[in-house]
């Protein structure tokens, strides 16, 4: 698979203001024009989540599975839970972790037997490396300002 960036892009992520909802955040470019969005569903009985463009358009969806052990989030193409837009699932590497370890499982890689990505975080270094394979692909790194 090949990346569009081919140089470091720069994004601040804001959490907006606790809502019923939760982690609703925004995501802007270096020159602060918004990105991504996204808001939670309320009142839904699935944990949902919902990532739109700039625009406002529906990029993704998010539903976390209930009754999982790994904490498995499924991730639809736009708007919809239809399985016909399933693009891919998220789940923790292992039950217990004291680091955040995920793994990400494409659609179409369905024995789930190596995972397409793999995303390591650490929350002391505020930061979180997404890997294909052996070969990190992304990285994010919090900046404390004054």
């Amino acid at each position: 698979m090949e990346y569009p960036f081919k140089q470091t892009k720069e994004f601040t992520v804001q959490r907006n203001l606790p809502t019923f909802s939760g982690g609703d955040f925004t995501v802007t470019d270096a020159n602060g024009n918004v990105v991504f969005k996204s808001s939670g569903k309320v009142l839904s009985l699935h944990r949902r989540r919902l990532l739109q463009g700039a625009a406002g358009n529906p990029l993704l969806t998010m539903e976390k599975k209930i009754l999982t052990m790994h904490k498995r989030w499924r991730v639809f193409d736009g708007d919809s839970i239809n399985g016909q837009n399933f693009a891919f699932s998220v789940k923790r590497s292992s039950v217990f972790q004291l680091k955040t370890s995920l793994d990400v499982f494409m659609s179409d890689n369905k024995d789930e037997k190596l995972c397409d990505f793999h995303v390591k975080s650490s929350y002391f270094n505020r930061s979180c490396k997404i890997y294909q394979g052996d070969r990190v692909i992304a990285e994010v790194n919090s900046i404390n300002c004054c």
